[in-house]
């Protein structure tokens, strides 16, 4: 609890979603600086697209890794990350392409796209 009482959630935003873990049918790959409401309409398309329904579960790092932890979600390895053991577990991967292609110049995307690849 912090000085007032309050009981602060310190986990990933998933954790508040889900109240069990769950595996992923779609890991997200994308890069932050694309407008959100175009990320978002990004994988509102691919679900649609998909027919997908309401309880798919798309794999977000944003939300499903601790932000106030991240040196110790990542680790020492990123094949040992959990952007590479949610990429083991999920049925496929999306990549949200902004209109300057800047997703593919990014070490990460980079790094799950090849993990994908193999």
């Amino acid at each position: 609890p912090d000085k007032k009482g309050r009981t602060t959630f310190t986990g990933a935003l998933a954790e508040m979603w889900c109240n069990a873990p769950r595996r992923p049918m779609w890991f997200v790959s994308h890069w932050w600086g694309e407008p959100i409401i175009l990320f978002v309409a990004c994988v509102a398309a691919h679900a649609t697209t998909f027919l997908l329904d309401d309880d798919a579960l798309y794999w977000v790092c944003a939300y499903a890794n601790n932000q106030s932890c991240l040196e110790d979600e990542i680790g020492v390895s990123p094949l040992q990350s959990p952007f590479s053991m949610a990429l083991g577990i999920s049925d496929g991967a999306l990549v949200v392409m902004d209109s300057g292609a800047e997703t593919l110049g990014r070490a990460w995307c980079a790094l799950e796209n090849a993990i994908v690849s193999r």
